[in-house]
């Protein structure tokens, strides 16, 4: 089962006990510290966290602003109590919500990619490329290629492959994937043995290769992000 299924199947499970000890009045003085919660702001504010975070991990910077507005929205009593405010109105609601807006807009307009700066880097025949936040293309030649090992750190990194029909049986990829994602494109013809560990995170196959066609080795980690292998 894929890691965001579960994340999401607890959210509702953990939503449904949540919502059953706050009919028995187990959770009520708890909630009463930060100046009174219902059942109802904490459900909600934990899924607009958990989309929050889900945004932060895929790097989707510029979905994450307006889900904060709400969240603000949605606890802005609670905070002036906490910070001893005498007024619960921070901030004018419809003055956030356009920040907001305006800020998703801004940063998706510098950053189409994720909502990061998009750096592009290109390289070839070089024994190790590491690519960090942003977005990179990254073209293995298989004229040359016997190892590659490709480091992806907070960002969108994709790998293509060139001169395929020069390409070696038991050439090995290896990546590492840490909070961004992966996208290894393969020819169908290939055949390819994944030996990847994953921690916190997803690794996909879209389509099939070829038992009988040449091996091509992919051995790497994943963590909090997504290795996809797509063939084509």
């Amino acid at each position: 089962m894929k890691t965001w299924k579960i994340f999401w199947g607890l959210g509702f499970v953990l939503a449904a006990l949540f919502l059953l000890l706050d009919a028995f009045g187990v959770i009520t003085p708890f909630l009463d510290v930060v100046g009174g919660i219902s059942a109802a702001q904490v459900i909600c504010g934990l899924f607009l966290s958990a989309f929050v975070i889900s945004r932060l991990i895929k790097l989707k910077i510029s979905e994450i602003f307006i889900p904060l507005a709400l969240l603000f929205m949605l606890f802005e009593d609670n905070i002036a109590f906490v910070l001893g405010l005498e007024d619960d109105n921070i901030i004018g609601n419809w003055l956030l919500f356009w920040c907001a807006v305006l800020l998703s807009i801004g940063v998706s307009i510098l950053a189409p990619k994720h909502g990061v700066l998009n750096f592009k880097i290109t390289k070839k025949g070089t024994p190790k490329k590491t690519h960090t936040i942003g977005a990179s293309t990254t073209y293995v030649d298989c004229e040359e290629f016997v190892e590659e090992h490709i480091v992806n750190n907070l960002g969108e990194t994709v790998i293509h492959f060139e001169n395929e029909a020069s390409f070696t049986s038991g050439a090995i990829l290896n990546i590492e994937n840490k909070l961004g994602e992966t996208v290894v494109y393969v020819p169908q013809q290939w055949n390819v043995k994944l030996n990847i560990t994953s921690k916190l995170g997803d690794v996909v196959q879209k389509g099939k290769g070829s038992a009988d066609g040449p091996t091509l080795i992919i051995n790497g980690t994943n963590e909090l992000g997504e290795i996809v292998i797509m063939f084509i």
